[in-house]
């Protein structure tokens, strides 16, 4: 209060002044807000695969040191991808995979950025295809919800006896079948994917763009997701260990037996600046 006695208030330009200060400050904060988030939810990701890792090695060591069959047994399989029947014994309440309802640990199944399904008017929409989850309801012929956004690396699978050609000339020889193996810690095992499952080869091409939605052929790009800051994702590797692993570095792991890691494809105006390994 003045010495007149009258209350002294902003004008409008000191409001102003004030309103724009504010705008300018949040305009600042905005964006690392958003990779704050981001990282949080990395690493969310990474704790979500530390449980995964529990249950692979509790698979393991059940069944005499291998790895999931992942190839079809008979009628009622999941098209050649069984790791969700394989393992449901260790993260499932229920034995029926078709009772979605009574499911547990459902948390583990998604990467916190992909917990939406995927739906076809969203092709071609980065941001809705690399942070979206994949459902069993084609393979089932059901109406089932995402099921997860994590799959395995087909090659790190055990065929059954007998299975030699695994089909579009892929050898079964080619297979990891169990985890002590030399350079386990190069070898993906479980992490962030579009699909099920997949059999990357040295030759897959990455992505034509970012989000770019193939899931027929080069398969390297079910795994070839802008998920997590700086163009990564998160893996579990043969040795039971989590780490996040750069897109450009998915042709330098060692996918299965073949798979040369000296072969560096062309890459896309959208990864060209991403880091080099």
């Amino acid at each position: 209060m003045s010495a007149r006695g009258v209350k002294k208030a902003f004008t409008l330009i000191e409001l102003l002044v004030v309103i724009a200060i504010i705008a300018l400050l949040m305009s600042i904060m905005m964006p690392a807000l958003g990779t704050i988030k981001k990282l949080a939810q990395a690493v969310v990701c990474q704790a979500n695969l530390k449980q995964w890792c529990i249950i692979f090695e509790m698979y393991i060591d059940n069944n005499e040191g291998s790895l999931c069959a992942d190839f079809p047994e008979g009628p009622g399989d999941l098209g050649g991808h069984v790791w969700p029947e394989a393992l449901e014994t260790y993260y499932c309440e229920t034995q029926d995979l078709r009772d979605f309802s009574q499911r547990v640990q459902k948390g583990i199944r998604f990467c916190p950025t992909a917990r939406k399904p995927w739906v076809s008017k969203q092709w071609g929409n980065a941001d809705k295809f690399a942070n979206t989850a994949w459902s069993l309801g084609d393979q089932l012929k059901i109406d089932a919800p995402p099921f997860a956004s994590y799959g395995l690396n087909s090659w790190a699978s055990n065929p059954s006896p007998g299975i030699d050609n695994l089909g579009l000339g892929r050898k079964a020889t080619d297979c990891w079948r169990k985890p002590d193996v030399q350079g386990a810690h190069r070898v993906p095992l479980f992490l962030d994917c579009r699909f099920v499952g997949g059999f990357p080869e040295h030759t897959d091409r990455p992505p034509e763009y970012d989000g770019d939605l193939v899931l027929i052929s080069d398969e390297m790009r079910r795994y070839c997701l802008n998920r997590h800051p700086n163009k990564t994702i998160n893996s579990i590797f043969l040795d039971l260990s989590v780490r996040k692993v750069g897109l450009k570095e998915l042709w330098k792991l060692k996918w299965n037996r073949s798979f040369d890691t000296s072969v560096e494809p062309a890459w896309p105006e959208w990864l060209r600046a991403a880091r080099e390994y």
